[in-house]
């Protein structure tokens, strides 16, 4: 399956690159877009800030996206059925490209924020619901204030995306309070950085929604900030908000999935859909970037939130247990490889185990994901020999609080994998997701930087860093980087590199130009017979937690 999108990756960017005359002026610079975002199926009005002329060309895989007769001003249509719900940006013109910036897509009516809001006597009224609020905290220090009616024991969600999704550089708290300001909730870091709450109320009434934030990077002042780039969505619902699916992920083929979450009424079913247009995938820096796993984002039509899907790819699920895509409910578990499976720690000091069969000298790995997946859950793994031995432990949660480890077995026989929340924390929302498997030999490569910019007098050179692993089946041996669907013009030689030698973790690709001026997507791949076929693409470095299998290129010619 990866070789297929591969494919059609290639077929998706070639003939996307335009032709320009040749110019050396300063590239153009987008630094920000509001609103950040739109609703499904309708054409949103957008304004962009930073240093170009205008108009300008817009990459934007997916969207369609046009310049307005005013500098700045872009007319963003949003698919109807949108199968992400985080697409990017770019604009570029003759002198270069931009920066690519998030545009998050949702399901829902949206509004913007009306100034002023900063004081409770001020709160801008929420009628209508549910509704996503794009806004800016524009000052230092300002805080949006919103108010929104609740009968007794109603229900209300609110969730702010700014941060972990748009990379705003706010780290933001929200809180719930009566009409005369007595708090009654309050969040701050439920998803990464950005908060989210749920709250019923206890009596009818109108409540107020505070929304106000420090810097994402802590420095001396103590004190609220602002800035023209503290941009943010606030969704607020009183008809629910989706949160996840059960289960959370499953390998084998699957047409729908139930949603989960905050006071939703009635059987959800969300369809899963596989985008095969250029999208974003998603990164962690572990053995999990090789897993073959890819993470879906399901939009519930209508409806607040959106579900993170694991989609497992080119394995098929064992026949013989279908505990691959269960969700777990009792205390002990058998386990076939591959196996994914949802488990939830509902009780305090709950602890789940789950067997597995093992050969000797059989290698697996072993994740189990909570908080990269917006879960409290905070995995504490072991896995014990036939002997209640301790033969593998993650003692140190990865950057991300999951857990990730492997192992080989030193003998045959059945092991066991106990999961449980470090803390002892337990609630409906201490969910999780484990996932074993055997990983094969399998390459990572991620170029040194996104753009790359050839004139016909000096080659351009671009590093690409190979991180190899090894599997069951061995190493990945001599691995060709090579380009695929260059330019015209454009030459590249491919670059071999060889295990045990100083190209076995990096390699220089060099990027040669007759001078016909060009810009547009680059795609790059590793390719490798040993010890099985394999292609894999260079990614662009991470941004957001996330990466495109495509690179830009522009080549420039004499003046």
């Amino acid at each position: 399956m990866r070789r297929l999108m591969i494919e059609r990756l290639t077929l998706s960017i070639i003939g996307v690159g335009v032709l320009f005359s040749s110019s050396l002026a300063e590239a153009p610079k987008l630094t920000r877009i509001f609103p950040a975002g739109g609703q499904c199926g309708t054409r949103v009005e957008v304004t962009c800030k930073g240093d170009f002329t205008w108009p300008l060309s817009i990459w934007a895989p997916g969207l369609q996206v046009e310049c307005g007769e005013t500098k700045g001003q872009l007319f963003v249509t949003v698919p109807e059925v949108a199968n992400n719900d985080r697409y990017w940006i770019r604009l570029y013109s003759a002198d270069g490209a931009s920066a690519k910036l998030p545009f998050l897509v949702g399901t829902i009516s949206e509004q913007q924020e009306v100034e002023p809001n900063d004081r409770w006597r001020e709160a801008q009224l929420i009628e209508t619901t549910p509704i996503t609020v794009n806004g800016v905290l524009e000052k230092s220090p300002d805080v949006d204030v919103f108010a929104v009616q609740l009968a007794a024991g109603q229900g209300l969600v609110v969730a702010l995306e700014a941060n972990r999704r748009l990379g705003s550089p706010m780290d933001a708290i929200l809180q719930i309070a009566t009409a005369d300001g007595v708090v009654l909730a309050e969040n701050h870091d439920d998803a990464g950085l950005d908060p989210r709450l749920h709250f019923v109320a206890p009596q009818d009434g109108s409540y107020q929604i505070r929304l106000f934030a420090f810097p994402s990077e802590p420095d001396t002042r103590i004190a609220f900030r602002g800035g023209e780039n503290y941009v943010y969505r606030l969704t607020i619902s009183r008809e629910g908000y989706v949160t996840h699916t059960q289960p959370i992920g499953s390998f084998g083929s699957r047409k729908s999935v139930q949603a989960a979450g905050w006071d939703l009424e009635g059987d959800l079913t969300l369809p899963i859909r596989v985008d095969d247009a250029v999208s974003e995938v998603r990164v962690f820096g572990d053995v999990r970037d090789i897993r073959p796993v890819r993470f879906l984002s399901l939009l519930p039509a209508n409806r607040a939130g959106c579900a993170r899907y694991a989609l497992g790819e080119d394995v098929e699920p064992p026949t013989s247990d279908r505990v691959a895509s269960a969700v777990v409910q009792s205390a002990w578990h058998s386990l076939s490889l591959p196996a994914m499976v949802t488990g939830a720690i509902q009780f305090a000091g709950q602890q789940d185990d789950y067997r597995l069969q093992l050969e000797q000298g059989q290698s697996i790995a072993l994740t189990v994901e909570a908080v990269s997946l917006d879960f409290p859950t905070v995995p504490l793994v072991h896995v014990y020999d036939m002997n209640d031995k301790v033969v593998a432990q993650f003692a140190e949660n990865a950057p991300t609080g999951d857990a990730v480890l492997s192992f080989t077995a030193a003998e045959a026989g059945e092991y066991r994998v106990h999961v449980a929340d470090r803390y002892g924390a337990a609630s409906s929302r201490h969910h999780y997701l484990l996932c074993v498997w055997e990983p094969p030999a399998d390459v990572v490569l991620t170029a040194a930087t996104e753009m790359l910019t050839v004139t016909k007098e000096v080659p351009a050179e671009l590093e690409v860093a190979i991180k190899r692993y090894a599997g069951a089946d061995g190493n990945v041996g001599e691995l060709t980087v090579e380009a695929v669907g260059l330019p015209p013009g454009v030459t590249c030689e491919s670059v071999v590199s060889k295990p045990g030698e100083p190209t076995a973790d990096k390699v220089t690709l060099k990027f040669v130009s007759a001078g016909q001026p060009y810009q547009g997507p680059l795609l790059l791949q590793g390719r490798s017979t040993a010890p099985r076929e394999l292609i894999r693409p260079v990614r662009s470095p991470t941004q957001l937690d996330a990466c495109l299998e495509s690179l830009w290129i522009r080549t420039v010619g004499s003046d």
